[in-house]
């Protein structure tokens, strides 16, 4: 499977299955999987959190005001139509999904290290 190339550390505690570019990958804590669209907005929403904003340090302009926040982050993740991965060729992201509660916990993305990004501005 392709996310042992990507977390070698991991390998031994993680369970997956990948099948028509969705991957689910299963840690002792939470699922990983592919995001849906709905799954994209509603990380955006949770990460605008005045909380998550401390650390992550957002332009106003990328913020979910806090009054859409709730209605984006009760969407059940894995909703809807497959985010497209071409949208971002060498970056796959994974939402992360608490799986007692079955909510967003948030999203990573893994980025090959041969492609060239322009550092994020402060």
């Amino acid at each position: 499977m392709t996310y042992r190339k990507f977390l070698p550390w991991m390998a031994d505690s993680l369970r997956g299955r990948c099948r028509g570019g969705w991957h689910v990958l299963h840690t002792p804590g939470l699922r990983l999987q592919s995001p849906a669209v709905a799954d994209y907005i509603g990380a955006h929403a949770g990460a605008s959190d005045p909380q998550a904003q401390r650390w992550l340090e957002w332009a106003d302009k990328s913020l979910v005001p806090a009054s859409r926040r709730e209605q984006y982050l009760s969407v059940r993740p894995g909703t809807g139509r497959l985010l497209p991965s071409r949208l971002e060729p060498g970056v796959i992201r994974l939402v992360a999904i608490d799986p007692a509660s079955d909510r967003l916990a948030g999203m990573v993305a893994v980025v090959d290290a041969r492609l060239k990004f322009p550092s994020p501005a402060h």
